[in-house]
């Protein structure tokens, strides 16, 4: 182990054992003050905070050494389109509304669909769009229209222009 890493990990280790003195310090009036039926909760509550500490530094040193890494092949492949500067942006917001209306029943219903209806009015006169069925669940949970009824429900726009 080279002499800088020495020194990160006796620091290391001396922070908690300071964390662990001070724990045990302001265990020890609550271990005198409780009913000695109530003294292994002290000791649990104190050991918990220590503990809770050290995972949270854990975590926060983990958390930064996966955000220093470079992404990973995959990461790359499925990068949203946003990224890619070839697309038209016009493509890019309609995939992202698209989505939207695929996952939220409240943004298909107020954004998407009087968008869809608009430009239906705007196209030849035709018969006007039919909602898109809804299984039960999806509506239970809150979802849109599937991807296949919105295929359909832009081929009948398709199909008027």
């Amino acid at each position: 182990m080279s002499p800088p890493a020495r020194r990160r990990v006796a620091r290391l280790l001396a922070g908690h054992a300071a964390l662990g003195a001070l724990a045990w310090l302001l265990a020890l009036p609550l271990w005198y003050a409780v009913d000695p039926a109530r003294r292994p909760m002290v000791v649990r509550a104190a050991a918990g905070a220590v503990l809770a500490i050290a995972l949270a530094q854990v975590l926060g040193a983990a958390r930064r050494r996966v955000a220093a890494q470079p992404p990973s092949p995959f990461d790359r492949a499925t990068a949203p389109f946003r990224d890619e500067p070839s697309l038209p942006r016009d493509f890019r917001e309609l995939h992202e509304e698209v989505r939207f209306g695929r996952a939220s029943q409240g943004y298909w219903t107020r954004v998407l669909r009087p968008r869809l209806d608009s430009l239906g009015q705007r196209l030849p006169a035709g018969p006007a769009l039919p909602e898109p069925p809804l299984s039960g669940w999806r509506r239970r949970l809150g979802l849109g229209p599937t991807l296949a009824a919105l295929r359909d429900l832009l081929a009948r726009l398709e199909a008027r222009g």
